[in-house]
């Protein structure tokens, strides 16, 4: 029987009140991804005067939630999404690019899907 690989890797940068995170997922989150996730985003954004998100998430090999995770996205996403600026998802499948385009009809911040990190990288500072 063939495991799946999971990974959940965060990087986090502060300047002022902006706030940059860079995600990388494979594998299926977990709710155990959440308890380490949200307590140090949260950190960050109630250090803050007028937190500002910014995300690059690059999610080639995501295969989606733990239901307990996919509760635990949701709670976050209420909680702050109008902290958010600019989201830009990397990956691989139609879906998911399907699932930026209608993200941005019921969201107030910019996202967008990329084939390609770099491609990301430069949108987010443009």
């Amino acid at each position: 029987m063939k495991s799946m690989e999971h990974k959940f890797l965060c990087g986090v940068k502060k300047v002022d009140d902006d706030i940059f995170l860079e995600v990388l997922i494979r594998g299926k989150l977990t709710h155990e991804d959440y308890e380490r996730f949200v307590p140090l985003v949260e950190n960050l954004v109630y250090s803050s005067k007028q937190p500002k998100i910014s995300v690059l998430a690059d999610i080639r090999g995501f295969v989606g939630w733990e239901l307990e995770a996919m509760w635990d996205d949701f709670k976050f996403s209420m909680k702050h999404f109008m902290r958010f600026d600019k989201v830009a998802v990397v990956g691989d499948k139609k879906w998911e690019e399907i699932v930026i385009k209608i993200s941005n009809l019921v969201t107030p911040y910019d996202s967008k899907f990329f084939d390609e990190y770099n491609d990301a990288v430069e949108w987010l500072r443009s």
